[in-house]
C-alpha cells in the first residue's frame, strides 16, 4: 500500500482524467451505498492512519448544533468565530 504523500500526489496527478471519469460515472449511476461502504472498510483495514492522516485534513464532517456549541465552549471561542462567521 502506498503511503508516501508525494508519491500519492504524483499518482493522483497522473490519473486525474481517470479519477474525473470515475467520479462522473458514480454521479450518473445509482450505486448502493452499502457496496461502497464495504469497499471503504476493506481499504481502511489496509491503512494505518498514523502513517499519514492526510485525509483527515481535507475530509469534512457534519456536526450537530449541540456538538458545535460544545466544541466552541471547549475551545473558548464565541460561537460565530468557531463557525467562521463574522456575524453574531
Amino acid at each position: 500500500m502506498l503511503t508516501d504523500l508525494i508519491q500519492i500526489k504524483r499518482l493522483g496527478e497522473q490519473k486525474r482524467g481517470e479519477n474525473e471519469r470515475f467520479r462522473k460515472h458514480l454521479k450518473t449511476h445509482n450505486f448502493v451505498e452499502r457496496k461502497l461502504r464495504h469497499i471503504a472498510e476493506e481499504v481502511e483495514g489496509q491503512i494505518n492512519c498514523l502513517d499519514c492522516g492526510n485525509c483527515c485534513r481535507v475530509a469534512t464532517a457534519k456536526l450537530a448544533q449541540r456538538d458545535v456549541e460544545k466544541l466552541a465552549k471547549y475551545l473558548g471561542l464565541p460561537l460565530p468565530k468557531f463557525c467562521g462567521s463574522t456575524r453574531s
